[in-house]
């Protein structure tokens, strides 16, 4: 039993350190697992680099942490994409409202009687994302560089935030007119 018996401090993870203590008893699948995440999503410093590079309309759907991708109902079922050659599976594709850049390849499965439609069944979809070049000569895309890790919505939220307040005001000031905010929503009910 003795040599169960451990304290919180050698078992416990750490929150928002890069590598965990010493003393911490690990699998090698959790290492692994430590080293993977530190690798898969972006540090906030180069999400701040990318959201003063691109646009307010990437930054609309990066915030959201998807696209604004127009239903069947407000478009209509118009099938612009063809036939797929492997599956014979009709394919609808559509572009995001919001940032242009992403478009959603929707493949849907037709059935029919003789010439007639009797079921129409969606099977999957998958987003390609395009680049456009800019009348300035720039390029504006939605992807970042390869190799750079991915980005949480919250990062964005967090770059695009600082970037409005960051050296603008006083934290004093801006404590005064949260407060004052809150006393007018209270007092209009």
């Amino acid at each position: 039993m003795a040599a169960t018996a451990r304290t919180l401090t050698e078992v416990q993870t750490p929150f928002m350190t890069d590598q965990p203590p010493a003393t911490t008893l690990r699998s090698i699948q959790g290492e692994q697992e430590t080293t993977r995440q530190l690798d898969l999503f972006m540090p906030q410093e180069d999400v701040d680099l990318y959201v003063d590079s691109v646009d307010d309309q990437i930054l609309l759907c990066r915030e959201r942490g998807r696209h604004s991708f127009p239903s069947a109902k407000e478009t209509g079922l118009r099938f612009n994409g063809g036939v797929d050659e492997e599956t014979g599976l009709l394919v609808r594709r559509v572009m995001c409202t919001c940032c242009r850049l992403a478009e959603r390849v929707e493949y849907w499965d037709v059935k029919h009687r003789g010439t007639r439609v009797t079921r129409c069944e969606y099977v999957g979809a998958s987003v390609v994302y395009h680049t456009e070049h800019t009348k300035d000569g720039g390029l504006r895309r939605y992807t970042n560089k390869p190799g750079h890790g991915r980005m949480k919505p919250k990062q964005v939220k967090t770059a695009v935030a600082t970037g409005m307040l960051a050296g603008t005001v006083s934290y004093r000031d801006l404590l005064k007119a949260a407060k004052q905010a809150n006393d007018e929503r209270l007092g209009a009910r």
